[in-house]
């Protein structure tokens, strides 16, 4: 580098404004003034004009330019840059590693690898002026807002041949940007992804490795992401590594831990499609069962469970609805036992209201019992109504068909044993006298008598003809429900099944 004109002290201030954007009123424009701080000794000068004289002297788009040095009249040493506006690298990285979904759309890794290899070629530049950065960080990268990449923090650039330094920075912005966390000195680099749970592309990986140890140049390290860019894989490199991972998959199939099988086999096919042993592997784990619930899987099951129990909640209260409706529907035969029928009437709104809150989420599966219990009672109620052989055994029918369907019920036998006995116990109940019987035979026909109310005969015939019909609508409703869920579920594992076997090349 040649040498420079020594300076001169401004005898009239060039550059209006006291913040660090002021205006040139020659070019009447917007620019960055930077004042050296602190203590005017020489050696602070020294350093920061030569600083200023290091960076003036690149010329690349990607490295702020220089456009005056100076001393103001107080003797304070001053830089001139234009202005450039922007988002640093180290912001993008700590929003996307946050889970920033807008930082992710308007700064896709694509974007950000391409901005590292016009940083690798502007670093490149600097070395072929002899200068070195030695301050490269995400914190020094600058994200313009219409495209543009900057290098920015040459304060303590000098001029040396020995450029290792800016390498190694290099390779540590390429993990960072590929994994969302600063790489760990001296430590393995594709052990570290897979720690960070990102596997990267191995073509850049590699380069990373290459770069942190500090081989190669910065123009090697921006070609081989240029490359990466442009498509060009290394499929021999992706064989290689592929089986590891389907080596690492099989032996953590073998101790029984499938989450790391799993991650490990879809990394095996995600290098090597083609691979038909690892998509062998693949699909064995997606599609065999295991033998013992995973805890995250198990999550997942419970969710999908609570939010069907919910769904079923939703149906059962209109059901529920229907049979308070049936009840006040025997004024029309009238009513001899108000009693009955109002408990009936009363149990099922509370039923109602209960199979409500259960859809709100305010109870767990322990609703179907307490809703099971309140059913039972209802049903032995309604056995005083039209006998316990008339009506209450397709009732109970429905109402354990509909509660066997809740997921998670247990214990499941007890079910139909409960609904089963409110029919059998009343008739038992009347057949030893302990209540007045209302069903008999007399050789050719079957009697039923009511005391809750009267049965004529127009009017009875019409609310039993009401009754099978609303039987007839209730387990339609939830039949129906069971039959799109099961179908919807049918048809996802299916098509999941069809696209493993592709993936695992079985046809």
């Amino acid at each position: 580098m040649s040498e420079a004109v020594p300076l001169e002290l401004d005898p009239e201030p060039r550059y209006a404004g006291d913040g660090p954007v002021v205006r040139d009123p020659r070019l009447a424009r917007g620019v960055v003034c930077r004042r050296l701080d602190g203590p005017l000794d020489d050696a602070a000068i020294e350093r920061f004009v030569r600083e200023g004289r290091l960076q003036g002297a690149l010329e690349h788009p990607a490295i702020v330019p220089v456009l005056d040095v100076g001393l103001d009249a107080d003797g304070r040493p001053y830089h001139v840059l234009r202005e450039v506006r922007g988002t640093s690298l180290a912001d993008v990285i700590a929003r996307r590693a946050a889970g920033d979904k807008a930082a992710d759309e308007r700064f896709p890794q694509r974007r950000l690898l391409a901005a590292l290899v016009d940083v690798g070629r502007a670093i490149d530049h600097a070395h072929a002026q002899r200068v070195v950065h030695r301050d490269l960080r995400p914190a020094h990268i600058r994200l313009g807002d219409f495209g543009e990449v900057y290098v920015e923090g040459w304060g303590r650039a000098i001029v040396s041949d020995d450029t290792v330094i800016d390498v190694a920075a290099l390779g540590a912005l390429l993990f960072e940007i590929l994994c969302l966390r600063p790489l760990s000195p001296g430590g393995d680099v594709l052990a570290q992804a897979r720690a960070a749970g990102r596997h990267g592309p191995p073509e850049l990986l590699d380069a990373c490795a290459s770069a942190a140890r500090g081989e190669g140049s910065a123009f090697e390290l921006a070609a081989a992401v240029r490359r990466w860019l442009d498509g060009v894989r290394d499929l021999g490199r992706r064989r290689e590594l592929a089986a590891r991972h389907r080596e690492r998959a099989a032996a953590a199939l073998a101790e029984g831990d499938r989450a790391t099988a799993l991650r490990e086999a879809g990394s095996a096919v995600a290098l090597a499609p083609n691979d038909a042993a690892a998509g062998e592997l693949l699909a064995r784990l997606v599609l065999e069962a295991p033998r013992d619930t995973d805890p995250e899987a198990a999550a997942v099951i419970e969710a999908s469970d609570a939010a069907e129990r919910r769904e079923q909640a939703r149906i059962a209260a209109g059901s529920f609805a229907a049979l308070p409706a049936f009840m006040l529907l025997l004024l029309w035969p009238g009513i001899q036992q108000v009693g009955v029928v109002i408990g009936v009437v009363v149990l099922g709104f509370v039923q109602m209201a209960f199979a409500y809150r259960a859809y709100r989420g305010g109870t767990g599966p322990l609703w179907v019992w307490g809703s099971l219990i309140g059913n039972a009672v209802m049903l032995v109620m309604f056995t005083r109504v039209y006998g316990p052989l008339l009506g209450v055994p397709a009732m109970a029918a429905t109402l354990t068909l509909t509660s066997l369907t809740v997921p998670g019920i247990r214990p499941w036998p007890l079910v139909p044993v409960v609904l089963g006995l409110t029919a059998i116990l009343p008739w038992a109940a009347e057949a030893i006298g302990l209540l007045p019987a209302t069903t008999w035979a007399t050789g050719n026909a079957v009697v039923i008598t009511s005391d809750v109310v009267a049965l004529p005969r127009g009017p009875t015939l019409t609310v039993l003809a009401i009754h099978t019909v609303t039987l007839v609508a209730v387990a339609t409703n939830y039949t129906r429900h069971l039959n799109q869920v099961n179908r919807a579920a049918r048809l996802r594992l299916l098509s999941q099944a069809w696209h493993l076997e592709r993936i695992a090349g079985a046809r």
